[in-house]
């Protein structure tokens, strides 16, 4: 009897400990980090591109991480399983079709064409509809609004210091803090200080970066207990819709 009742009382100080652990007091828990967006890029034949997708969706997925991918056409065309390989919390975007200058096209409709044939092509390897967009080497003239509004294409990841969003007949835009994955390490993200009244983190990737760097700041986010986002989750709007491509 006496065995059973000290078990007894062993199982309840268990279970309260382990009440303890999942149910702490807000002023108990550890601050919340900042809200994070990975942003990475893949637009050129730079590394083996099927590889560099792979692993990094892999690192996604094992982290459960939302992020966003844009795509440049020729990419999404060349290698569609690139685009394939990404889990439904991760957003899909597209660039142009080339990866060109669109400020060096004096033609608003070739301008057009140039976006359009991007998306085009990162939907048909997607199976998707994307609605996220980012101008090669971050360069758009006054013209880009209303292509991305013919493009059906309703925000914008173009800029170093904001995005824009499609509200109610108009693009505003939003203040964000941006980093270059190939200028930061994990001990720089580790020393961020961040308030909760800062501006969200986007932390840009191409596919340059070395695989060993994106999983160094992953890792580094994650000490920091950052949010992740994705674009859809960053802007409030729907903006792959998996499935959907017209």
């Amino acid at each position: 009897m006496t065995r059973t009742f000290v078990g007894g009382i062993f199982a309840t100080v268990a279970v309260l400990v382990v009440g303890v652990a999942i149910a702490l007091p807000p002023f108990l828990q550890p601050p919340r980090g900042p809200p994070v967006m990975l942003a990475f890029s893949i637009i050129n034949e730079n590394n083996d591109v099927p590889y560099w997708c792979s692993e990094v969706s892999d690192i996604l997925k094992k982290n459960n991480l939302d992020a966003v991918v844009f795509f440049s056409g020729i990419i999404a065309e060349n290698h569609p399983q690139c685009v394939a390989s990404f889990g439904e919390n991760v957003d899909i975007g597209s660039s142009t079709y080339n990866y060109g200058n669109l400020t060096a096209i004096a033609d608003y409709s070739e301008q057009l064409k140039e976006i359009l044939d991007g998306k085009n092509a990162v939907d048909l390897a997607g199976d998707l509809n994307s609605k996220s967009f980012r101008a090669p080497y971050g360069s758009t003239d006054e013209n880009i609004y209303s292509l991305l509004a013919r493009s059906e294409i309703l925000a914008d990841f173009s800029y170093t210091d904001r995005y824009h969003k499609y509200h109610e007949g108009n693009f505003i835009w939003f203040r964000v803090t941006v980093y270059n994955a190939s200028s930061i390490s994990g001990a720089f993200i580790r020393d961020l200080q961040y308030d909760e009244n800062d501006r969200p983190i986007q932390i840009d990737i191409d596919n340059t970066v070395p695989l060993s760097k994106v999983q160094e700041i992953v890792d580094a986010l994650k000490d920091k207990r950052a949010n992740f986002l994705n674009a859809s989750e960053l802007t409030g709007i729907e903006l792959t819709v998996r499935g959907g491509r017209q």
